[in-house]
């Protein structure tokens, strides 16, 4: 006990060394200048990781299936005519497509901004064993987002934003090779209404299942959604129908019938809920 209390005068002049040379070395100009340079790196890195962050990340988009699918006669939807100069619907007119609504929501990164350039969908109609009777393919020429159609245009969906709308998709040269001209390829995507009507009625036809694959830009955006509709017995009897006023009116007035030009003519479509095929991510 006596030696250590002998020790500490001598430890303490030791100490006082030590403290003061590292008040001396944080002091210096290599410390201080190594600290503001520390410093500006954090301050650095907390201006630019937003950017890296946007940069590196990658666009998220989402397509929903739609709630309500219409085939209509072409003519029968209506749109650009008065209600009294539709065409009438003699089995010749195209099938068309009216898919309510299309959803898109844009989760990305805040500058993953990303345009719908066009819509388009693949149907095929297939029978009871999924051997495809008829396959076309379809692009939009009307859109809505209110009570008013009105042509496409490109649609910006901006970053933590969504869009919707109703779109009538119609007969266009889309799924062909380049070697094929545009307007067999538009003959091709056509499918006669009566042609249909009988191979559904028949039950050659028993459901279709529609492919939604938008064109997106950038062009790394992929989106595809797919339903399936199951034509029921009041679908057949809806078309039985459309077959019989049809009918009707062409033994009344085969020339006003055969051009198309009647002021009542009897109206075809169909409407149903189609089944999502795709799961949600």
């Amino acid at each position: 006990m006596v030696e250590n209390k002998m020790s500490n005068p001598q430890q303490a002049p030791q100490r006082k060394q030590l403290k003061e040379r590292v008040c001396e070395f944080l002091a210096s100009n290599a410390i201080v200048g190594a600290m503001a340079i520390l410093a500006f790196f954090l301050s650095f890195a907390q201006l630019v990781w937003p950017f890296i962050r946007d940069h590196f990340s990658s666009y998220s988009v989402d397509l929903e299936s739609p709630d309500l699918v219409n085939l209509f006669c072409e003519g029968s939807e209506g749109i650009d005519v008065e209600s009294n100069q539709r065409p009438i619907c003699n089995g010749n007119n195209r099938v068309v497509l009216l898919a309510t609504p299309l959803f898109y929501i844009n989760t990305g990164g805040e500058d993953k901004t990303v345009w719908l350039r066009r819509e388009i969908v693949d149907v095929k109609f297939l029978d009871q064993s999924e051997r495809t009777i008829k396959e076309i393919a379809l692009a939009w020429e009307r859109v809505s987002s209110s009570d008013k159609w009105h042509s496409p245009s490109i649609e910006e969906v901006e970053p933590n934003r969504a869009i919707s709308h109703s779109t009538l998709f119609y007969p266009e040269s889309f799924g062909c090779s380049k070697d094929v001209s545009s307007s067999i390829c538009a003959a091709k995507n056509s499918y006669k209404w009566g042609e249909f009507a009988d191979r559904v009625i028949s039950r050659d036809i028993t459901h279709a299942v529609l492919s939604f694959e938008p064109a997106m830009k950038p062009s790394s955006v992929k989106l595809s959604r797919r339903c399936r509709w199951t034509f029921t017995d009041s679908n057949i009897d809806d078309l039985k129908k459309w077959r019989d006023q049809y009918e009707a009116v062409r033994k009344l007035s085969p020339q006003q019938a055969a051009s198309g030009t009647m002021i009542s003519p009897p109206y075809a479509l169909l409407a149903a809920n189609c089944e999502p095929l795709d799961a949600s991510p």
